[in-house]
């Protein structure tokens, strides 16, 4: 059974199950076992030579009676393909050709070196009279009563394969037809069976005693050597040396049998589309000769092994002693460093699936090594890094590079986080890659920390372009608008200048309400800044913001009293809220949805909590503001706060929304977080911390405090 790495270390260290101490006794028990191993292996081999001799006796059987079958098979279809072509030019020439004797003998001469010799040709008329011969045929031969002229007559048969003797022959025969395709006669090849020529490509006198063809009746037609038959009589096979003992049932094989005897090992072969078959056998004494002489050698060779091997033994288990003692203190100190490491540690095979994780993954992950053991590192996969990033780590340790690189992992309980993840392969001597070992390091709380201060930087800079912009932008409106009225106000109510001077109007108003947007978000007057009771300036936002929900959308809320107080600016505190409710009203424009606004006390000390990055350990406030309507992209759920992003369409949306409590709720010394799942809804989640209303703080110290 394959031993995981885990295991495989433990046993390692153990010193109980480490083998080979070293001591005289342990080297004296190695070679005994060792003697007794080789005693048994050398009956064991024994016995297997005479299998293995019995094994190539009836592959050799088994290859030689293909072969000859094949080659038998090779003849008849080529004298076939001789007879097809004389009756092809027989139909071609036309009705009379059958009966014109120089066109048939020269036809029949002209295909005569196709066939084995001695051989025979001939052409029959549709009565069975011959017509032309060339060769054995005898002159006056008629085949009017023979069973294969009467099946070509009936027209059941258009070639055949037959055997005659004696003397033994074989017939191949193929009928004749008009153009018209009535019977015509037969043209027929008579082969000598001996003309076949076993010995060709068959090594009998190393491979085999004896083959033969064999009619399924029993008769051998021909055999080889012919020392072991006569080749012109019909011999039945039983009566062949060889074959004495095979069983007739052979005699009716569709496929290759083999036949083994107490004195032969015997293969016999059917021949294709053929009356006969072929057999191949080869006596055991010849087979097993050679390893009756070699089995002594064998075993004296294996006494002298046996001595050898004691003396050798003795040698290495001192040898081997003192570098186990290296090797354990080695892997001791190794083993420990990797199990107590403050990196996370796992070793898979070349296919990927982990034999060993060390405690730290344990403690990262929330996986037992057993739940991990025999699993692939897909377990931890969070589907949030791309293929591409999966595709170019395989192909970089497949190739025998190092990989690195960051990744978002999955941890049971299902929370994500990132990883600094370093991939090496290892290889063996031969430079294949036996295994891949990956050392990772949980980096979230870096990241997310990363993350706040880019976005505390961002909303830094956009309240410092924003103020200042915004003050210059208003000063130039001013005139605008009051120019813009006071002309109105001189021109007739239906003239078109006074239409086009109101749309003008309308687009300074609304450039001037954004700009009012905006100085909120920079509002900094100290005066604005108070302890409030955290529930009453909900319940006071909520009654702004909730004015402008639509009939669609239910209000469902969730206030506790006594939840604490808060420092903070109501003007900024009310935008912050007034942008989320119109948020989430926007995102169910289109369906029935809920609106929801819930404010729950979260404390550090309680686990179902955790809070953001670089966010302060006490007591905090945390306002959620959640809608059910279509959810956020995961692919830009990173952006939202960033300035002027928006997924709206243009004209309903400048982006600053977001961007805006984001900014609004970092100058309160707090947190902004989302959460957020297609097609089932978004929460938003202000975290402002508690305070004790006599404490005297101010606003700057609220933004400043660590």
């Amino acid at each position: 059974m394959k031993m995981h790495r885990s295991d495989l270390r433990e046993s390692l260290l153990s010193e109980s199950t480490i083998p080979g101490r070293g001591t005289l006794a342990m080297a004296m028990a190695i070679v005994v076992v060792l003697a007794m191993a080789l005693i048994a292996m050398l009956l064991w081999e024994n016995w297997a030579n005479r299998s293995r001799a019995l094994a190539d006796a009836r592959l050799s059987v088994y290859h030689e009676s293909r072969v000859l079958g094949e080659s038998a098979l090779t003849t008849m279809e080529i004298a076939d393909l001789a007879l097809a072509h004389v009756a092809e030019d027989v139909r071609r020439q036309g009705d009379g050709a059958v009966l014109d004797v120089p066109l048939l003998t020269g036809i029949l001469q002209s295909i005569n070196p196709w066939f084995p010799s001695p051989a025979g040709l001939s052409v029959h008329d549709g009565d069975g009279r011959i017509v032309a011969a060339i060769g054995l045929v005898q002159a006056a031969e008629d085949v009017s009563n023979l069973a294969f002229f009467r099946d070509h007559q009936k027209g059941s048969l258009e070639y055949a394969i037959s055997a005659e003797g004696p003397p033994a022959r074989i017939r191949l025969s193929r009928r004749l037809a008009t153009q018209s395709d009535d019977f015509a006669g037969v043209v027929s090849a008579v082969i000598d069976a001996a003309a076949l020529d076993l010995s060709r490509g068959l090594d009998v006198t190393r491979r085999v005693d004896g083959a033969a063809l064999v009619l399924r009746s029993g008769e051998a037609l021909t055999m080889w050597p012919s020392t072991i038959g006569h080749k012109s009589d019909l011999t039945d096979i039983g009566d062949l040396p060889p074959f004495a003992q095979i069983p007739r049932s052979a005699l009716t094989a569709r496929g290759i049998e083999i036949i083994e005897t107490d004195a032969t090992v015997i293969a016999v072969a059917p021949v294709r589309n053929a009356p006969f078959l072929v057999a191949a056998a080869i006596s055991k004494d010849r087979i097993l000769s050679d390893w009756r002489s070699s089995s002594w050698l064998v075993f004296m060779a294996v006494i002298a092994i046996v001595a050898l091997i004691g003396i050798v033994g003795i040698w290495l288990s001192h040898r081997q002693a003192r570098r186990r003692a290296v090797i354990e203190g080695r892997l001791r100190v190794l083993s420990r460093a990797v199990e107590d490491s403050p990196i996370m540690t796992l070793i898979t095979d070349s296919g990927g699936r982990i034999e060993y994780a060390n405690r730290k993954l344990e403690d990262v992950t929330g996986y037992l090594r057993e739940e991990i053991l025999g699993q692939t590192p897909r377990i931890l996969k969070s589907g949030d890094t791309s293929p591409a990033t999966y595709g170019t780590l395989w192909r970089t340790i497949l190739g025998g590079e190092e990989w690195s690189g960051v990744v978002r992992n999955r941890k049971k309980d299902g929370e994500l986080f990132w990883a600094s993840l370093l991939i090496s392969p290892i290889k063996d001597r031969r430079g294949r890659i036996t295994n891949f070992v990956g050392v990772a390091e949980d980096i979230t709380d870096r990241i997310e920390k990363e993350m706040h201060r880019r976005q505390l930087e961002k909303a830094q800079a956009l309240g410092c372009l924003a103020g200042g912009v915004a003050h210059e932008f208003n000063n130039m409106l001013m005139p605008i608008l009051g120019m813009t009225g006071e002309v109105m106000h001189t021109l007739p109510a239906a003239s078109s200048e006074r239409g086009m001077l109101e749309l003008a109007m309308q687009g300074a108003e609304k450039a001037r309400d954004l700009i009012q947007r905006i100085l909120v978000f920079t509002d900094d007057d100290p005066d604005r800044w108070c302890a409030h009771d955290v529930s009453d300036l909900v319940n006071g936002c909520l009654a702004m913001s909730s004015v402008a929900i639509p009939q669609n959308i239910t209000l469902e809320t969730s206030i506790p009293p006594d939840i604490g107080w808060v420092y903070a600016n109501i003007v900024q505190i009310e935008a912050a809220m007034i942008n989320l409710v119109s948020n989430a009203v926007h995102a169910m424009k289109t369906r029935k949805g809920t609106l929801g606004v819930t404010l729950v006390r979260a404390d550090p000390n309680e686990p179902d909590w955790k809070f953001p990055a670089d966010l302060r350990l006490v007591p905090h406030a945390v306002i959620q503001v959640s809608d059910t309507g279509n959810g956020i992209a995961p692919e830009i759920i990173g952006q939202i706060f960033d300035p002027f992003f928006t997924t709206r369409e243009v004209g309903q949306g400048a982006g600053l929304g977001l961007a805006i409590v984001h900014g609004v709720v970092t100058a309160h010394g707090g947190a902004l977080t989302v959460d957020s799942t297609v097609d089932a809804g978004t929460t938003f989640s202000i975290f402002l911390p508690l305070i004790d209303p006599h404490s005297g703080l101010s606003a700057t110290s609220i933004q400043q405090t660590p």
